[in-house]
């Protein structure tokens, strides 16, 4: 994971950008051979491999401290990733035989907008009003034995 922030102060606001990166990898590997409990079978095995890729950015603008107080900001976030599995078996010949194959590829995307402005008519008391609006995109599938579905 890679992260990194920049804050630079223009006197009547501050800019902030912040950005993040990350990549997920896994491999697990299951003996799965008395869940098949096949005869003619010498081990079977559950492999699954996983892969995610997030990447998130923010810039926001927030205004110096006063009577009247504001912030706006954007926020992008994007998921890319697959989970893919194979359930197998060894055969007496030392040849392998695939039972099913699956991938569930997945994308993820969100933007969105807000903002706030806060009234302080007092060291005491202050209001505050804000505002998001947000929109994401999602897409899931699957691929079984080499067959969307």
């Amino acid at each position: 994971m890679l992260s990194g922030t920049v804050e630079y102060e223009m006197g009547w606001a501050r800019l902030n950008v912040i950005a993040s990166s990350q990549r997920f990898k896994a491999k697990t590997a299951l003996d799965a051979t008395e869940i098949v409990g096949a005869s003619g079978i010498d081990f079977a095995g559950l492999d699954n491999d996983t892969d995610l890729r997030k990447r998130t950015a923010e810039v926001r603008l927030t205004s110096s401290r006063g009577p009247v107080e504001w912030l706006l900001g954007f926020y992008h976030n994007k998921e890319t990733g697959n989970r893919y599995q194979r359930l197998w078996a060894q055969l007496p010949d030392n040849s392998e035989m695939d039972f099913v194959t699956s991938g569930q590829p997945s994308t993820f995307q969100e933007n969105a907008v807000y903002g706030d402005i806060t009234w302080n008519p007092s060291a005491a008391w202050s209001v505050t009003v804000g505002a998001r609006n947000a929109r994401n995109r999602q897409v899931y599938g699957t691929v079984t034995n080499g067959v969307e579905g």
